[in-house]
């Protein structure tokens, strides 16, 4: 019986690290050509199609600045300190993130939109211009690889 009593507590507790982590996971895989233009398809959440979209097209953004592409010509991040940099240009980052990315964004194609438990989710496959991103970065001063 003793274990009911903490039940509010770890209920709590998961309900803050659901809302905490963002409305839902997303991920992308990606190719990069000679031109610095990366191809990439990404898979986004959202309460409708246009969330999904720019859930989808900011986890491909993400990936590409913190992440890397593994097994592509874009290995490594463009990032080379993430966590700093988050925290130093957070200003930079929120500019970025709330709508000057899509400039950067040449081409996409929704590709699929399906209903997930209540929400929608979208694959996309899109193109994301990888010099003008890094040398938008250096022009900024933000740490690049």
């Amino acid at each position: 019986m003793n274990a009911f009593k903490y039940f509010p507590v770890i209920l709590l507790v998961g309900i803050i690290a659901l809302y905490s982590t963002g409305n839902y996971a997303n991920e992308a895989t990606a190719s990069v050509n000679s031109s610095g233009i990366v191809s990439m398809k990404s898979v986004g959440y959202g309460k409708n199609k246009k969330v999904a979209l720019e859930d989808a097209e900011l986890a491909a953004i993400r990936q590409v600045l913190f992440e890397g592409i593994a097994g592509s010509a874009q290995p490594l991040p463009l990032i080379s300190d993430p966590e700093s940099a988050k925290m130093q240009f957070g200003n930079y980052f929120s500019d970025l993130f709330s709508k000057r990315y899509k400039t950067f964004i040449q081409d996409n194609n929704y590709s699929y939109s399906s209903e997930v438990k209540g929400s929608k989710k979208v694959n996309l496959a899109l193109d994301i211009d990888i010099e003008g991103l890094r040398s938008d970065l250096k022009v900024n001063k933000v740490n690049v690889e």
